[in-house]
């Protein structure tokens, strides 16, 4: 029998008792011997309707707590983006006034000032990825220069160019050795 059963085990026991002593057809008991001690009808009523209050309360305040327990859970992803929302509505208005935002719990940390060996990777981070990347600033795009395309035609000189076939210079062959 686990603990609740013996919680609502005595409280039945217990209603139980005094219903029957209250009955009209209840045995005449005026005076009881209980572990020792005397007690009569009046007090005997009296503890029981005690025991049952305890009982009883013990009982609603926990039907109570795991009604109040499930409306928390059901309500806790809206409360909590309500008072995360709430937070950052403050800071914006109040800005950085530590006075007032400390009245209300909230508290903002002062941005950490880098050190001068963190400033270093940082930047030899950047300059690394940047000529991994290729990336450049329009100064540096503009320095660079494009190649000069040149397209041949068929007879291997240059298309475009204004200069005719019979002066430019035919290729001279070199005699082979024997």
């Amino acid at each position: 029998m686990s603990n609740t059963d013996k919680k609502v085990g005595l409280t039945v026991r217990v209603e139980n008792m005094f219903s029957g002593l209250t009955a009209d057809s209840a045995p005449s008991v005026a005076q009881l011997k209980v572990a020792g001690i005397t007690y009569s009808k009046a007090q005997i009523l009296a503890k029981l309707q005690a025991i049952l209050a305890l009982y009883t309360a013990a009982a609603n305040a926990k039907a109570a707590s795991k009604a109040a327990t499930a409306a928390r859970k059901a309500q806790g992803s809206t409360n909590m983006a309500f008072v995360g929302n709430l937070r950052s509505a403050l800071l914006q208005a109040l800005g950085n006034d530590p006075a007032a935002l400390a009245s209300m719990g909230i508290v903002v940390k002062p941005r950490a000032k880098r050190t001068a060996t963190a400033i270093a990777i940082a930047k030899a981070k950047a300059s690394a990825t940047r000529l991994a990347r290729g990336t450049m600033g329009k100064k540096q795009r503009a320095q660079k220069q494009a190649p000069q395309l040149v397209v041949l035609g068929q007879d291997g000189q240059p298309l475009g160019s204004s200069a005719s076939p019979a002066a430019v210079a035919a290729p001279t062959p070199t005699p082979s050795k024997p």
